[in-house]
């Protein structure tokens, strides 16, 4: 389904907004004659953490279907806003599940070092899925916008608050709260695919993308004093994912800690960075 290209939107409008992030660093790496790397990225468990959102939304969803059919005297009208509620939460089950899938299958393994130049050939096609993915969720989102300014326009411009009671204001609220979950599980998202961390010999690229805003950090082997692995919890145990703490001291006095969650098959993660950063660029030619 065509629809529109909000990703270029968004990136033309927000500079630290950058979905190929990831692709054009391992392209100025490999410029940078960088032939061996490691590319870490949560595992796809973290997507079924945050499913109880979606749950919730389609929970939400149902009530709101049925406010509307209750509160709008026109039965056409009350139709055409269910249909397009139905229509929203369908065709985002429909791109979530779509996504995870292909996001499963890429991210299935654990992380392990990679030559850049097979590792670039992969990462324009999984832009490209999250791209698709990400114009459904704004697209979404704003049919989700425009059924709430609908409903806010019947109770001021159409009732002129006449004859409005609470099943009225409890449609506006619910509509309300389905976009704010919809906001939510949009940066959860973006949290999966656009924070990543990137291991060459001797150093570490950190990207964390908050919403529209990103922070990079790289740090030194040299600067790096332990790095250790955590499966915080018994679920995460049985399906091996779990955390990877970073700690460096940038002088005596200063100590800092960096943690990757969510993490598949953290502890083999550890050896194969620990393994990276001891290399020389000598010993892969």
């Amino acid at each position: 389904m065509a629809i529109i290209n909000f990703r270029s939107a968004y990136e033309a409008i927000f500079k630290s907004f950058n979905v190929s992030a990831d692709t054009e660093l391992v392209s100025k790496l490999e410029s940078d004659w960088i032939q061996k790397m490691i590319i870490i990225k949560r595992s796809w468990f973290f997507g079924l953490f945050i499913s109880w959102m979606f749950v919730l939304m389609f929970i939400i969803m149902i009530a709101n279907s049925y406010l509307i059919y209750v509160n709008f005297a026109n039965f056409t009208v009350s139709w055409i806003l269910i249909s397009v509620l139905i229509f929203n939460i369908l065709y985002r089950i429909f791109s979530v599940f779509l996504y995870f899938s292909k996001f499963k299958k890429i991210y299935w393994v654990r992380s392990v070092i990679v030559d850049t130049k097979v590792i670039k050939e992969h990462l324009n096609d999984w832009d490209l899925a999250f791209s698709k993915f990400f114009n459904q969720t704004i697209f979404n989102y704003f049919i989700l916008v425009l059924i709430t300014l609908f409903t806010a326009y019947e109770i001021v411009f159409v009732y002129w608050f006449n004859e409005v009671g609470f099943l009225w204001w409890l449609n506006i609220i619910l509509l309300i709260v389905q976009m704010f979950l919809s906001t939510k599980f949009k940066k959860r998202m973006l949290d999966l695919e656009m924070d990543f961390a990137v291991v060459i010999p001797w150093k570490i690229i950190l990207y964390n993308q908050s919403n529209l805003s990103r922070d990079v950090q790289t740090i030194n082997s040299e600067k790096i004093k332990t790095i250790t692995s955590k499966h915080a919890k018994l679920l995460w145990s049985i399906f091996d994912f779990g955390e990877i703490t970073i700690l460096t001291e940038w002088d005596e006095a200063n100590m800092w800690e960096m943690t990757l969650q969510y993490i598949a098959c953290p502890s083999e993660t550890v050896y194969e960075i620990n393994e990276l950063l001891r290399m020389s660029e000598n010993k892969w030619e």
